[in-house]
């Protein structure tokens, strides 16, 4: 893809995590900011890249797929700058900074920032601005994380649920940020997860079978995250069907049985491999009995895969076949 002629052009990129989606931050309030940046500076929007539900605070550029997708298009596209709402939405990890700095100086490529607009990045001095402030967005990052694993800590010893809520619970009308209050079983989907669970017991649904009835009820997940296909067409994400992996899911969270869970963590930051419980104030859908019950019901139904190679094999179709349920490529 080539730039038009005698115009300059620009790309722009939006990043949301899952706990920012609020007015000011939201990725449709980036993109206009960005493209009102754009319009006054003379420069014509090529396209825009934007991740949804996604930390900035990681080396790994694989990890924000949209990210790691501008990158690869740059040396193709060749714009003349990129554009992000503020800093730390391109990155708030210095590595990631110093790294993807030196590819657009390297391509020639400028860098704009529409909240630190005061700054032009072309020349060496402000360069080194851009690293201060680079390392100031990381401190502010590792800030707010220690910040928000405190309360979610404390949340946990007070044995109130953490994060989504789960299929079957709707949030408490009366819950605040200074009075958290449990999850309360929704009306409509807490009958149908007791009867989930009921029907494995049996041992003769799988959860197949399980999500088939699921979508026959009219359910969907709480899956809310736009699918590939949607976000290459700029489209809002759509109810998710059930398929037999997202029905594992539930009956294999402990929430059902009236725990909370957190995941402990090593110092390097690795998961531990035994996450910690603790008996929750939210109702539970089925006994601790009951829901060891289901478990064994779930191995009894494991099949090992036929070959235990983590190599996939090249198929012809490979990126191009589409999930019907998820819409994500094969």
């Amino acid at each position: 893809m080539s730039q038009p002629e005698g115009k300059r052009t620009a790309l722009g990129y939006l990043r949301v995590s899952s706990d920012e989606q609020v007015e000011g931050l939201s990725l449709a309030s980036q993109e206009q900011k960005i493209r009102e940046w754009c319009e006054l500076k003379g420069y014509t929007m090529l396209t825009v890249f934007s991740d949804g539900g996604e930390s900035a605070y990681n080396d790994d550029i694989s990890k924000r797929p949209q990210f790691a997708a501008l990158l690869g298009r740059l040396t193709d596209i060749r714009p003349d700058v990129v554009v992000v709402f503020s800093l730390d939405r391109w990155a708030r990890s210095t590595v990631v900074s110093s790294q993807t700095f030196r590819l657009l100086a390297d391509l020639q490529i400028g860098f704009a920032s529409v909240m630190e607009s005061m700054w032009d990045f072309s020349d060496p001095a402000s360069r080194l601005i851009l690293g201060l402030l680079a390392n100031f967005a990381e401190y502010s990052s590792a800030s707010t994380g220690q910040h928000v694993r405190r309360v979610a800590d404390l949340k946990f010893e007070k044995g109130v649920h953490r994060g989504s809520i789960p299929f079957g619970y709707r949030s408490d009308p009366d819950s605040s940020r200074l009075d958290p209050r449990p999850p309360v079983p929704d009306d409509r989907e807490f009958p149908v997860v007791v009867e989930l669970f009921r029907r494995t017991l049996t041992g003769t649904e799988t959860c197949q079978s399980l999500a088939n009835w699921l979508n026959r009820q009219g359910f969907s997940t709480r899956n809310r995250k736009p699918t590939a296909l949607e976000t290459e067409q700029s489209l809002a994400a759509k109810p998710r069907k059930f398929t037999a992996d997202s029905v594992r899911g539930i009956l294999s969270n402990p929430f059902y049985a009236g725990f909370v869970v957190r995941q402990r963590r090593t110092r390097r930051g690795t998961p531990s491999n035994e996450p910690e419980r603790r008996p929750s104030l939210h109702r539970a859908a089925v006994s601790e009995e009951e829901f060891n019950r289901v478990q064994s019901v779930l191995r009894s139904h494991y099949k090992a895969p036929r070959s235990n190679s983590p190599k996939f094999r090249p198929y012809l179709a490979k990126d191009l076949i589409r999930c019907y349920s998820c819409g994500e490529k094969a």
